[in-house]
């Protein structure tokens, strides 16, 4: 560790500070836990922190400061096998042999593990300036940040799975052992990309203002935020967007719909179709989306105004702001590693891997990959129409999140060491990012036929999606559609600390709405027909599952004075203090789910039925929690969604809407009670009792909300343990 400081003049000065640390760890017996020994694991962690600034005075009224900084990181997973495949005589793929990986089930696991480098380094370079200007203190800057983060050396196991110890001695094929299966039962590797190498470049500049007119005090801002994409320099940045694929893919396949980089690794691959599979489309970035959404203005007002002219006893206070966020590194096409990796036909077990011998246990190496292990090879295969593809797809106009928050509340002093506040809290935030299948399949007629079909059944689900070749719910799209909505009137009350009591109460009466207030409900109800808008993005609209109308905390500290009188009891009786926090608040919003493999567009995930003639109050029991524990839902009220399709089978959306009844509110007590007693002028004795749920109240979780769970309805755990005491004593000298 660095902390120094050099002082060049009374207007100059440099600061440098550095902080290394280095990490070993060393398991002998490796992972998984029941590992053999002689395949340890090694984990390293090596962390380097470095900042330098430069503050100059270049007048009575301009301050300027200067730094650059950097965090360099490396985190190092690393696995020794106890031995080689080829040193006993296995057969495995070249860049799999030093990672082994033999399980007997039920017993001992030989395997040298995963291997992992992960580098990462972050450099900044800064500059602020101030000026005071009469009622003006006016501050500007800004800077870059570039990003490097590598995903090096990555690599899993080829693997070989017995059931039994008897069958790892024998290893032979179905046809040496007699069985029509191998002692091998299953056996796997996963050969292609093992590289990432993402880059990123950030900015940002401000502008703003502190000025006083008067009673009122404002800060006025407006800041530039770049907020670059990710991307892999590589050129792995593949995406699908659903709305170039093609909806009747030739029996040949096709990669339609596939976005490939411009700085797309392999295009040697694809001589003869212009260096990109067939049927893609070349991006003209290397991002996989348009890139929209980097350059952003985020605009800041704040105020504070002395409402009385003279007295500070009334005060109005209020903001706006508006924020953005970066775009989740787990949500883009990065993500996408699938079209490089062939897995699919290199991993076998039961009865197709009937030929596999102990010598001999994998699938041979694609003849694709050749002496360079860390090449990358587009493994993907083309869509056609028995395919029954999965994706995951990142829309086009993909954007950063934005949050607006405003407030506005007023502060007065109602008596001496007493402050109420009662204000408004309201956010709102916008492109936040969403989920949600897009190839749900098209209700067919004889007025709108779908490839000629007339008809709507389970089993003719896949011929009426509108990409063919994928499933209904092999589409997962992700997008920055979501929104979200907070209101909440915030109240508290304080009394300073005075005759040996202050304390904090609050209370909060909010409300949370959003567009995925069911998040476990990803299908969107409706249907719809060839050629009309999408199934509504509003289907999912309520409260959010955090949304909690009403909490009440109350918090205090009281010293209890002391006894005058005789010495004795005196001392036994100063000294003391209570303290504690008491909160109490109202449920979480549930939504009542149900599980359809029946559904006519081929969606799952789903809404219950509510059944007819319940209304909102009978959908929750009434009596004490603890005689609800098993029906905490009036099971009566809901159905299964009525049958629709044309073979008595295939059922429409339930009909509930999202977050319609409310989960156990949580009322909690905790306390401490405090003995100070000094030993002379220099040493102290501390006696503490706490207390957490002092009056053992259960508090419960939320039940089981899938109406097709053999649970539904049912609480079993409890969100709040029993009532826990704990004692302490500490010596202070």
């Amino acid at each position: 560790m660095v902390n120094l400081d050099f002082l060049q003049s009374d207007k100059s000065k440099f600061a440098l500070r550095a902080f290394y640390a280095d990490s070993d760890q060393h398991v002998e017996f490796g992972v998984p836990a029941a590992n053999v020994k002689g395949s340890p694991l090694s984990l390293r962690a090596r962390y380097t922190v470095m900042s330098l600034s430069h503050s100059y005075i270049l007048s009575p009224r301009v301050f300027n400061e200067a730094r650059v900084g950097a965090f360099v990181s490396l985190q190092a997973l690393k696995h020794k096998g106890a031995f080689n495949y080829s040193d006993v005589g296995i057969n495995a793929p070249f860049m799999y042999d030093t990672y082994p990986n033999i399980t007997i089930t039920g017993s001992y696991v030989a395997s040298a593990g995963q291997t992992i480098n992960y580098p990462q380094g972050v450099y900044a370079i800064q500059d602020h300036i101030s000026y005071v200007l009469g009622n003006h203190n006016v501050r500007f800057g800004g800077g870059i940040t570039r990003l490097k983060t590598n995903l090096d050396h990555q690599r899993a196991t080829a693997s070989i799975t017995f059931l039994s110890f008897p069958d790892f001695l024998l290893g032979l094929d179905a046809a040496s052992n007699g069985s029509q299966f191998s002692n091998i039962n299953a056996s796997g590797y996963t050969p292609g990309d093992r590289f990432k190498k993402m880059r990123l470049w950030d900015g940002f500049g401000y502008l703003q203002d502190d000025m006083k007119l008067g009673r009122l005090a404002m800060n006025v801002g407006l800041r530039y935020e770049r907020l670059g994409a990710v991307t892999d320099i590589l050129g792995i940045g593949v995406n699908f967007d659903p709305a170039r694929g093609d909806p009747n893919p030739p029996p040949q396949g096709t990669f339609a719909g596939y976005i490939i980089p411009k700085n797309f690794c392999c295009a040697d691959q694809f001589p003869a179709t212009g260096g990109i599979p067939a049927g893609a489309t070349q991006g003209t970035n290397s991002l996989g989306i348009d890139g929209g959404g980097q350059n952003n203005l985020a605009p800041r007002l704040g105020l504070s105004w002395q409402i009385l002219p003279n007295s500070s006893r009334l005060l109005l206070r209020g903001g706006y702001g508006v924020y953005y966020s970066h775009i989740s590194g787990n949500a883009g096409p990065l993500t996408m590693g699938g079209v490089f990796r062939q897995s699919g036909d290199t991993t076998r077990s039961g009865i197709d891997a009937a030929s596999f011998t102990f010598q001999n246990p994998f699938v041979p190496l694609p003849p694709r990959y050749t002496t360079d292990v860390d090449h990358l090879i587009w493994a993907k295969t083309p869509v056609t129409p028995a395919s029954l593809d999965a994706e995951t797809a990142m829309a086009m106009d993909y954007r950063p999140p934005i949050t607006q928050q405003y407030s506005l509340n007023i502060q007065t002093q109602m008596a001496s060491n007493f402050l109420l506040e009662v204000g408004y809290v309201g956010s709102r935030g916008t492109h936040l990012q969403r989920g949600r299948p897009t190839n749900e399949a098209f209700l067919a007629s004889p007025s709108n036929p779908v490839r000629g079909i007339t008809t709507n059944t389970v089993a003719n689900v896949r011929q009426r999606v509108p990409l063919l070749g994928f499933s209904a719910t092999g589409i997962n799209f992700k997008e920055t559609s979501g929104a979200i909505w907070y209101n909440g009137l915030q109240t508290s009350l304080t009394k300073r600390m005075s005759r040996g009591l202050q304390f904090l109460t609050s209370y909060t009466f909010s409300r949370t709405m959003d567009l995925d207030a069911a998040r476990s409900y990803l299908a969107y109800q409706g249907g719809f027909q060839p050629g009309d808008e999408r199934a509504s993005k509003k289907q999912g609209y309520g409260k959010s599952e955090t949304s909690r109308d009403h909490r009440f905390v109350f918090s205090y500290v009281y010293d209890l004075p002391g006894i005058a009188g005789n010495r004795a009891i005196g001392k036994l009786a100063s000294g003391w203090s209570v303290s504690g926090v008491a909160a109490f608040q109202s449920g979480t919003p549930l939504t009542i789910l149900y599980t359809n493999s029946n559904n006519v567009t081929g969606l799952t995930g789903d809404r219950a039925q509510l059944a007819a003639g319940c209304t909102h109050a009978d959908l929750v029991t009434s009596g004490r929690m603890q005689d609800r524990l098993s029906r905490y839902f009036n099971a009566a009220c809901f159905t299964t969604p009525r049958v629709v399709g044309d073979d008595g089978r295939a059922t429409a959306f339930g009909n509930s809407g999202a977050s319609i009844v409310t989960g156990p509110g949580q009322s909690n007590v905790d306390m401490s009670i405090l003995k100070k007693i000094p030993l002379g002028e220099s040493r102290l004795v501390e006696f503490r009792a706490e207390f957490f749920n002092l009056f053992n109240t259960p508090q419960f979780s939320n039940p089981d909300t899938n109406f097709s769970s053999s649970t539904f309805g049912q609480i079993s755990s409890t969100s709040v343990n029993p009532r826990f005491v704990q004692f302490a004593l500490k010596l202070s000298f």
